[in-house]
């Protein structure tokens, strides 16, 4: 499989596991992008929004985005839904193959 495929798999896993840590509660975008850097993944911010954008996708709906704004700032957050968290303990039949989810 090309590395660059790869990657970006298991970036939407840590993703998703990151998520999963904080359910029910939203995660800040950047809190996201800190813990991927930190997981040794670090990505800019249009890869992220990609990743996030694949995962909210209305036939995946693994996510689901809030935004909050305060005067002169928007700060958008991202949480797990259900269906997010089966995927996460599908058996290997059922997983999409744009994320990896066999982390110990």
């Amino acid at each position: 499989m090309d590395p660059k495929v790869e990657n970006y798999r298991i970036e939407r896993g840590l993703i998703l596991k990151s998520l999963a840590m904080e359910y029910p509660k939203p995660v800040d975008f950047r809190v996201l992008q800190n813990v991927l850097d930190h997981l040794g993944h670090p990505v800019p911010e249009d890869i992220l929004h990609g990743h996030l954008s694949y995962l909210n996708d209305k036939t995946k709906a693994y996510l689901r985005y809030e935004k909050r704004r305060s005067p002169g700032i928007t700060i958008r957050f991202a949480a797990i839904t259900p269906k997010g968290l089966d995927l996460l303990d599908s058996d290997k039949s059922e997983r999409d193959p744009g994320v990896y989810v066999e982390f110990n």
